[in-house]
C-alpha cells in the first residue's frame, strides 16, 4: 500500500497544487478556458479507504481564482500508481498520481461512499458524509468511465448503475441530487432511481454534493438520436416508427414529473410580481439578441429584426393574463438529449443539474412549468432542421410536417396529465400566453447564441419565432 497520508496533511497542499495548477485547466470539465487564471490553491484533502482496494483514494478540493477576483471550486479524486497510464496527474514526492475516475477499483470505493451513511473528517476539519437512498451494496461488476460528459465525470458500474462525480463545486443542495431522491422517493418510475450521495458538510451548516450514483438505463436510446433518424428516413407524417408513436409517452412523462416534484418539494401560486419578472427578464433578452442581430445584419436574422415590437408585445401578453398558474420544480434544461427510451420501451428523464450557466439558486427556484414543455418543442424544431439533412434555414415541407406533429402529440399528452396533477393555470388562454412566451423567449435565446456560435444555424430560432408570432395573430 502506498502511504498517502503525508500528502493529506495541509502540509503538503503547496506542493499537490504545482501539479494541479497544469493539469485542472487542461481537462474538459474546466469551465475557465477563457478566462485569465490567477492563481490554483488546495483547499482541503481526505483519504477514502474501501475494502479489498490496494490503496485508498485521494479527495482533493481545490481552488481556482481567476484574474478578475471571480473564484471556483473544483474536485479532483486521485489514486496513487496504477497499471495504466490514461488519467496521469502527476508526480510529488516521487509518487505517481492518476485521475481515480479512470482507475476501476478506484471508482468503485468513491461508488461506495454512497450506499453506506458514513462521516469521514477531512484535513481542514469539513465531514465527508455518505447518503444512501434505501438499502443496497456497489454493484459487483467492471466499471467503464464514459466520455460523453464535459462538466461532470460519470463511471457505469457495469450495466446497474451509474456513478457521476461532480467536478466544480458550489456550496448548497444540488439540483441534481435533490431532485432525483425526490423523484425516487415519490416511486416515479420516469427517471433513473437514486442510490445515493456523498457530500461534504461544512462548519456553517452548507453542504456541497460531490457525486451522486444512480441506476444504470440499460440499453437506452436518446431521444435526439431517435428523432432526428426518423426524420431522415420520413416523408410524411403517417411514416412514423417508434419514436412518433411514443411521442405522446415523453408528454405525460413530463407532466408526471412536474406532478410528483410538486408534491414532494413543493409548489406556491405564481403572482403578478413573478410575472412582471418573467417579463423583465425577457425583455431584455430580446432588446439585446435583436440590438446584436441587427449590428449583424444575416439575412436570415432580417425577419425577426422587422419585428421587433411584434416581439415585444407577444411577451407582454403575459402580464395581462389573470390566471397565473402553480409554480413547482422543474427539469430545467430539458431537450431531447435529456431523455432515453430504455429497453422496456419507458421514457427515463436525466441530467436534473439544470441549465450551467445559472447559479445554484435559480436553478433551485421555484418555475412555471410550462418552460420545460417550451424547451422540449424548441428541441423537435432542432431535431426537424437537423434530421432532414437540408437547407436549416429552409426546412423542407416533410421535416415541417414531422416537427407540427410531434409538438401536438407531446402536447396532448403533456396537457392531458398536467391538468389531472393540477400544474397549469386554470384558464386556457393562460396556459397559450404562458407556453408562447416560454417558447419565444426560448428561441431568441438559440438566435443569440447561434449569432455568436453557429451563423448558418440562425434560420432554425429565427423560424420558430416567426411561427409564434404567426400563431398569435
Amino acid at each position: 500500500m502506498t502511504d498517502l497520508a503525508e500528502l493529506s496533511s495541509p502540509d503538503a497542499f503547496d506542493r499537490l497544487a504545482t501539479i494541479l495548477r497544469d493539469w485542472v485547466p487542461r481537462q474538459r470539465w474546466f469551465a475557465g478556458k477563457a478566462r485569465d487564471l490567477a492563481d490554483l490553491r488546495l483547499v482541503d484533502a481526505a483519504l477514502v479507504a474501501g475494502q479489498h482496494a490496494p490503496d485508498p483514494v485521494f479527495e482533493v478540493i481545490t481552488e481556482v481564482e481567476y484574474a478578475d477576483g471571480h473564484i471556483e471550486h473544483y474536485q479532483v479524486p486521485m489514486v496513487a500508481d496504477t497499471t495504466g497510464d490514461d488519467g496521469y496527474v502527476g508526480d510529488v514526492d516521487e509518487i505517481g498520481l492518476f485521475d481515480a475516475t479512470y482507475v476501476p477499483w478506484a471508482a468503485r470505493v468513491l461508488a461506495g461512499l454512497a450506499y453506506e451513511e458514513s462521516e469521514r473528517r477531512t484535513a481542514r476539519g469539513d465531514l465527508l458524509l455518505g447518503r444512501p437512498v434505501g438499502t443496497g451494496a456497489v454493484p459487483d461488476e467492471a466499471p467503464r468511465r464514459l466520455t460523453a460528459e464535459q462538466s461532470n465525470t460519470s463511471v457505469a458500474l457495469g450495466e446497474t448503475a451509474i456513478l457521476k462525480i461532480f467536478r466544480r463545486l458550489e456550496p448548497g443542495e444540488n439540483p441534481e441530487v435533490e431532485v432525483t431522491r425526490a423523484l425516487t422517493e415519490a416511486g416515479f418510475s420516469n427517471a433513473p432511481q437514486q442510490r445515493g450521495s456523498f457530500v461534504l458538510g461544512h462548519s456553517n451548516g452548507l453542504t456541497t454534493a460531490l457525486g451522486i450514483v444512480a441506476d444504470f438505463v440499460r440499453d437506452g436510446r436518446e431521444g435526439w438520436a431517435l428523432a432526428t433518424a426518423e426524420v431522415a428516413r420520413t416523408t410524411t407524417a403517417t411514416e412514423w416508427t417508434e419514436f412518433g408513436d411514443k411521442v405522446t409517452a415523453l408528454g405525460t412523462a413530463v407532466a408526471d414529473m412536474h406532478g410528483a416534484l410538486a408534491r414532494t418539494l413543493g409548489s406556491r401560486e405564481a403572482t403578478p410580481g413573478d410575472l412582471e419578472h418573467w417579463l423583465a427578464g425577457m425583455r431584455d433578452q430580446a432588446e439585446h439578441v435583436l440590438r446584436t442581430a441587427q449590428r449583424r445584419v444575416p439575412d436570415a436574422a432580417i425577419p425577426v429584426v422587422n419585428r421587433a415590437q411584434e416581439i415585444v408585445g407577444r411577451l407582454e401578453r403575459l402580464a395581462l393574463e389573470k390566471a397565473t398558474g402553480p409554480l413547482t420544480r422543474t427539469h430545467g434544461d430539458l431537450h431531447l438529449g435529456q431523455v432515453l427510451l430504455d429497453r422496456h420501451g419507458i421514457w427515463q428523464l436525466l441530467d436534473f443539474e439544470g441549465e450551467p450557466s445559472r447559479s445554484l439558486e435559480e436553478r433551485r427556484a421555484l418555475h412555471a412549468p410550462l418552460r420545460d414543455v417550451a424547451g422540449m418543442l424548441r428541441s423537435f424544431d432542432y431535431a426537424a432542421a437537423s434530421g432532414s439533412g437540408g437547407d436549416l434555414s429552409n426546412v423542407p415541407e416533410f421535416a415541417a410536417r414531422w416537427r407540427d406533429s410531434a409538438r401536438d402529440r407531446f402536447l396532448h399528452g403533456y396537457l392531458d396529465a398536467a391538468r389531472h396533477h393540477g400544474v397549469l393555470p386554470d384558464d386556457s388562454s393562460a396556459v397559450q400566453a404562458q407556453l408562447d412566451a416560454f417558447e419565444l423567449d426560448k428561441a431568441i435565446y438559440e438566435l443569440g447564441y447561434e449569432l455568436a456560435n453557429r451563423p448558418a444555424w440562425v434560420g432554425i430560432p429565427v423560424g420558430g419565432i416567426t411561427r409564434v408570432l404567426d400563431r398569435a395573430t
